[in-house]
């Protein structure tokens, strides 16, 4: 939880490094030179953290006027009087109204995740995880008084009528009637994504041809996109029948067009 003090130890730390900076700069302007290697990454070295220390600091002023606000709303809105018979029992106004930041800030799981760090200051790209946090008043969707009352309902234009057949996995399956014993169709074989980005054009030199080959030749700065490309082939699934019930031996077999039922690969007949 960040406090004036720490804010007081980031401003000190950013002193320094300022102070360093310049005081390198300063002697090789005292003795009419330019700075040397060292000292160029000696000063480069302490801007940088400088200016690491700066950011800190703008986003700690940022939480202590968050902490001086909620703190000046709880002294406006006071103690709960002692002879409140609705207030007997119940935890200080202060405590019922902290905001969902300051309940985590406060709780023993967030102190505890912070205790391994000095002053209270997690470095930059360091993991900081707690234990779960229990916290209260947290919006809901189910509650009308809640986040419920931001929710708006999609209309999703279903009409859902009584006696309505529930969909099956054989309706995932895309069903076509053929006459025939075999159906020919086409089929994609590959797909070559040549996505990249591409340079702004600075030549309005039109496209070659190699004298030799033929190929186009893209001449250099024209900001020609690379090309995907597609391959397809025709190919031929044989239908194979199967009756859905079983023929009664003693009886004349049937015609082909009084079968049903034939499929391969949603290919029916």
């Amino acid at each position: 939880m960040m406090t004036k003090t720490k804010l007081g130890e980031l401003q000190k730390a950013a002193q320094e490094q300022v102070t360093r900076a310049r005081e390198v700069a300063e002697k090789a302007q005292s003795e009419s030179r330019e700075m040397t290697a060292d000292e160029q990454g000696t000063y480069t070295e302490a801007m940088a953290k400088g200016g690491e220390l700066l950011e800190q600091i703008k986003v700690a002023k940022r939480d202590l006027e968050i902490l001086d606000e909620a703190k000046s709303l709880a002294q406006e809105i006071g103690e709960p009087a002692v002879d409140d018979v609705d207030a007997q029992g119940r935890p200080p106004v202060r405590e019922r109204v902290k905001s969902l930041g300051l309940q985590v800030v406060d709780s023993i799981e967030f102190k505890n995740a912070l205790a391994p760090y000095k002053g209270g200051y997690v470095p930059e790209r360091s993991r900081f995880q707690t234990d779960p946090i229990a916290v209260k008043g947290l919006f809901v969707g189910g509650s009308d008084t809640s986040a419920g009352a931001f929710v708006v309902n999609e209309q999703s234009g279903i009409v859902e009528p009584l006696g309505r057949k529930e969909l099956t996995i054989r309706d995932l399956v895309s069903v076509r009637r053929t006459g025939s014993d075999a159906v020919e169709y086409v089929a994609q074989t590959s797909h070559t994504n040549n996505a990249a980005p591409v340079a702004e054009a600075t030549s309005s030199a039109s496209p070659t041809s190699d004298p030799e080959t033929g190929a186009v030749v893209l001449p250099s700065g024209g900001g020609y996109k690379p090309e995907g490309a597609w391959a397809y082939e025709r190919k031929v699934a044989v239908v194979k029948s199967r009756p859905r019930r079983a023929r009664d031996a003693t009886k004349p077999p049937r015609s082909h067009k009084d079968w049903g039922g034939f499929r391969m690969s949603g290919v029916s007949r």
